[in-house]
């Protein structure tokens, strides 16, 4: 299952599991220990140590993955399988913002490149609603890595979005399918001869609270169990599916939306048969390329614009609110597609890549988690990659970043000294119906339900992570080698081995987006006449 592991106090792992060689052997590290990282899980670090990069990828290097999942030769992550792409500049001194920039670059065109060489092999890829908002992106990331992929469009509205569908370049290469929920022998029809589906479907419809007091599941998981049966039931052989960070938060702190979201990674676990794979991707706030795209943070745009000052969850300078640009989105659900075996995610990247000799012995904090108590006759869990901008903003610097940018339209409230967020909401008003009441009676729309107000101060919009866990891996590794250019082995080595295990964060700085957006929060988008 995908449920969250808690973090292991200490591990230092000296072997390196290789599922898939002969007989199952493992490789034992017999270089010298090297620091790989030491991130920091809420106030601890825990250090981990690697074996030697250049063995693991010897040992590797003509594995190939098993046929049944649909990728009967995916290459293994090598140095030299990838171009080389960018100027060999020097890396900046260690800790430097500038440096991490470097290493990001990196990081993310080395797995770019190497994403689009796997996904060049693909044939037929199913994506509910390949043609709006994140949709289109992932259809774009495909077709760029192979122009001949033909993709089946699940879809409640074959046309698009108006603002989407007249960016995305079909070229007759899309096949549009209605759901048919209602009909599942159609609906698994159109899945057949696929070799994944990416499943983004999700509908935001709140419960009451007579719903809620019942019991009732969030009304899209219905419809997001019968995608997954009619995936199962046609043979597909990976389904990834776009949940929300920290899914597993989502009961304890009493959000319903979350919670199904959780509840949908759990059942697609359970319900694809075995030898098939799956895999999550979880965002949880999603801008685009233009501001009309980005409709929830447009619109809190929209709403920070109606007061000099607006107040929030006293609490909100220790929450973290990471969007995601789309387009990072797509590329971790490709990613994921195409990701084979042995790059699985660790469920706790603390414990990391590598399992001890005597796996018998091990203790499940170490073990990755296609290892981890998972029965023979399920699925094959790759992990959850975390769809999150750059940096972790908390959620006063998110809403600030916002209200300076709508703020150099009004000269007049931009010099005003009054702080334009101020924390100062106990609990118990800050979760009370009321505030989220008196915004959708002003804005005449469905702004926000009472539980999404809560996201903005239950910890749920972010990365578990302090820092971007492959990011901080590579720079831990780097740190003590001296003066590196970008193109030196050790660079290529940290970066590429770090992306391949575990978990990193997307390209896009939010900041930086806003900074670019002089429309955003001009014109508020009715989700009623949307």
């Amino acid at each position: 299952s995908s449920s969250s592991s808690c973090p292991s106090n200490f591990c230092s792992i000296a072997v390196a599991a290789l599922p898939g060689m002969g007989g199952g052997q493992h490789l034992r590290c017999v270089a010298a220990q090297r620091s790989w990282y030491a991130l920091r899980w809420r106030k601890h670090a825990l250090p981990v140590q690697l074996c030697r990069s250049s063995q693991i990828r010897a040992a590797a290097r003509h594995r190939t993955i098993n046929g049944a999942c649909g990728f009967s030769t995916v290459t293994p992550l090598h140095s030299q399988d990838i171009p080389s792409n960018g100027p060999d500049e020097p890396l900046a001194p260690v800790g430097s913002a500038e440096r991490m920039q470097q290493l990001r670059d990196l990081m993310h065109d080395r797995r770019q490149a190497l994403v689009e060489l796997r996904a060049a092999k693909l044939k037929k890829v199913a994506i509910t609603g390949a043609r709006s908002n994140s949709g289109r992106y992932i259809s774009d990331i495909l077709w760029r890595a192979n122009p001949t992929l033909e993709i089946v469009n699940l879809t409640g509205n074959p046309q698009g979005r108006e603002w989407a569908s007249d960016k995305l370049d079909a070229g007759g290469k899309m096949q549009d399918f209605p759901f048919n929920f209602d009909r599942p022998a159609e609906l698994r029809h159109s899945l057949e001869g696929t070799d994944a589906l990416i499943l983004t479907y999700w509908e935001r419809s709140p419960l009451t609270a007579a719903e809620k007091a019942a019991g009732k599941e969030w009304p899209a998981l219905t419809k997001v169990r019968a995608l997954i049966d009619a995936a199962a039931d046609a043979g597909v052989q990976r389904v990834v599916y776009v949940s929300h960070t920290r899914p597993e938060l989502g009961h304890e702190v009493g959000i319903s939306y979350i919670t199904g979201k959780m509840q949908a990674e759990q059942y697609l676990c359970a319900r694809m048969p075995a030898n098939t794979v799956v895999a999550c991707v979880r965002p949880c706030c999603i801008f685009s390329d233009t501001a009309r795209e980005s409709v929830v943070v447009n619109n809190i745009a929209a709403v920070l614009g109606l007061s000099p000052a607006f107040l929030v969850h006293r609490e909100a300078q220790d929450m973290f609110f990471q969007p995601v640009h789309a387009r990072d989105l797509a590329f971790m659900a490709v990613d994921m597609v195409t990701r084979p075996h042995e790059e699985a995610i660790s469920a706790d990247p603390e414990s990391l890549l590598l399992a001890p000799k005597d796996e018998a012995k091990a203790p499940p904090e170490t073990k990755t988690r296609t290892e981890q108590t998972q029965p023979a006759d399920t699925a094959v869990h790759l992990g959850s990659l975390d769809a999150v901008s750059a940096e972790r903003p908390s959620v006063i610097e998110f809403l600030t970043t916002i209200r300076a940018k709508v703020n150099e339209r009004r000269p007049l409230v931009r010099d005003t000294p009054l702080p334009p967020i101020l924390p100062v909401l106990p609990s118990s008003v800050a979760n009370f119906w009321l505030i989220p009441e008196m915004l959708n009676s002003l804005l005449d729309d469905d702004f926000v339900d009472t539980e999404e107000f809560w996201i903005m101060h239950r910890n749920v919009a972010c990365s578990a992570h302090a820092h971007c866990p492959a990011l901080a891996a590579a720079e831990e590794q780097l740190a003590g080698l001296g003066a590196l250019t970008r193109s030196s082995a050790e660079v290529i080595i940290a970066v590429d081995e770090a992306s391949a295990r575990l978990p990193y964060w997307g390209r896009s700085s939010f900041s930086a987006w806003v900074q670019r957006r002089a429309d955003l929060g001009q014109e508020y988008i009715n989700s009623y006449r949307r």
